[in-house]
């Protein structure tokens, strides 16, 4: 039986039929309506996808645009010091030095060295703004000098700075001329930056050593005042709360001190009658829980911000130290975690030690604390909710700052890491980073516009703020 042979163009058209990739322009005039139709619908839906890439990437872009972003910056400029610094850089705004004439005032930067000495250095300049060039800067004049190292930030107030000395000595010297008015001696070296209040119309100036004494002096004369045993070693700095007594109705004056763990003591805050030094309150109460700490607490108002080295933050009432409310701060993720870590106790280790200070805002409502686990950790100035906190490369050992950019509420903050942020007082954000050549080890201070970090080395890192 034979079977009909189909014609090769018949062949070709039916395949074309089946598989239009063989006849894409339909050059055999075989394809039907139908398969038009699928064609068009596919290169409709093929153009509709594309365009909604097209469209998703702009908008990926528009928004990434729009996004604000941290400017990354460089030191303005560097100048290796004589010396090597011990403390951070302290601001004499309005000083008056011999060398510049008693009717003209100049901003001044004081430097303390490892070896024992104080160090001014002068704007040479009416303008408040230092520049690049190196002339308008003298170089650092040797103000006093000691044979030890300080072991506290000393203390400028008016004319005069108060140095605690590491050999237990606390020294009130001439900041223009540098000549020593007067010293007060205590049993230990003096680890605590001294404080400075008004008490019954006189200034009184208040300092701890290592032993936990702490004593006062009359700010001009010297003449001893009281002297107080904590029996633990005083914190890094004290402070001072100015307000109305609550028996008699006149203004008063009271110190706030840091203590550590002692033979005596647990360590805690505790507030000292600014006029005979006794204790009107300790923070916490009880003598069995332990709140040792060092940083430095912070005054606003009627309330005292403090942290300790278990990571716990704490709002007291600055009259009777009664708790306003407590938070702690969250260490960093450790491997194996799936949330960030809480306070834990001394057998968990996992507590973060807030030994950088407080600082606050009162514009965003909200106090921040240097930890040891290199973060900037913020809290609600109100309840004390954690709000956010900031990565800043290593353990911050010194106060943030807070300050004013562009009408916004910030912070300037440094770790142990060769970097100075600012941040955004509200979210955290980073607004800006400068990049310094060395770690911001010895502090930080903001004057003129200007950021002035100091490194262990010695070098002066100068940024420009605006």
């Amino acid at each position: 039986m034979l079977v009909p042979s189909i014609p090769v163009s018949s062949r070709r058209a039916q395949a074309a039929e089946r598989n239009v990739r063989l006849d894409p322009q339909g050059i055999y005039g075989t394809r039907s309506a139908r398969r038009q139709n699928q064609l068009r619908r596919r290169r409709q839906l093929q153009n509709l996808f594309l365009w909604l890439i097209g469209l998703v990437a702009a908008g990926f872009l528009i928004w990434w645009g729009l996004q604000p972003r941290q400017t990354l910056r460089g030191a303005s400029w560097t100048r290796q010091l004589p010396f090597r610094p011990a403390s951070p850089p302290l601001l004499a705004p309005l000083l008056a030095g011999r060398e510049t004439g008693a009717d003209s005032s100049r901003a001044s930067l004081f430097f303390t060295s490892q070896s024992g000495g104080l160090w001014r250095w002068s704007h040479s300049s009416p303008e408040t703004r230092p520049r690049r060039a190196d002339s308008f800067w003298k170089e650092p004049t040797r103000v006093f000098s000691t044979g030890f190292a300080p072991a506290a930030t000393p203390l400028v107030s008016g004319k005069q700075v108060f140095w605690p000395g590491g050999d237990g000595v606390l020294r009130a010297i001439d900041s223009g001329s540098g000549v020593q008015k007067w010293r007060g001696v205590f049993g230990s070296a003096l680890a605590c930056t001294p404080a400075v209040a008004k008490v019954a119309g006189r200034e009184i100036v208040a300092a701890g050593d290592d032993s936990g004494v702490v004593a006062a002096f009359d700010a001009k004369s010297g003449a001893p005042k009281w002297k107080t045993n904590l029996g633990g070693a005083v914190g890094a700095a004290m402070a001072v709360f100015e307000g109305v007594s609550a028996t008699k109705n006149e203004a008063s004056a009271d110190f706030l001190v840091p203590t550590l763990a002692g033979t005596t003591s647990r360590g805690g805050l505790v507030c000292l009658d600014g006029k005979s030094g006794r204790v009107k309150w300790r923070f916490p109460g009880d003598a069995r829980s332990q709140s040792a700490g060092g940083a430095a607490p912070l005054v606003q108002k009627n309330r005292v911000f403090w942290g300790n080295d278990e990571g716990a933050v704490v709002c007291l009432d600055a009259r009777t130290g009664q708790k306003i409310w407590k938070n702690y701060a969250a260490p960093a993720k450790t491997p194996g975690e799936k949330k960030p870590g809480r306070y834990r106790d001394e057998q968990g280790s996992a507590a973060t030690s807030l030994r950088g200070g407080a600082a606050l805002s009162e514009a965003a409502g909200t106090v921040v604390f240097g930890g040891n686990d290199g973060f900037l950790h913020a809290f609600d100035l109100a309840t004390g909710a954690a709000r956010w906190r900031q990565n800043l490369g290593a353990a911050a050992r010194f106060p943030a700052q807070a300050t004013i950019f562009e009408n916004r509420a910030m912070f300037l903050a440094a770790g142990d890491a060769p970097a100075i942020f600012l941040l955004e007082a509200r979210t955290g954000r980073v607004e800006r980073r400068w990049t310094t050549p060395f770690p911001v080890s010895s502090g930080m201070t903001e004057a003129g516009g200007n950021i002035y970090a100091l490194d262990a080395g010695g070098l002066l890192q100068v940024a420009a703020l605006k």
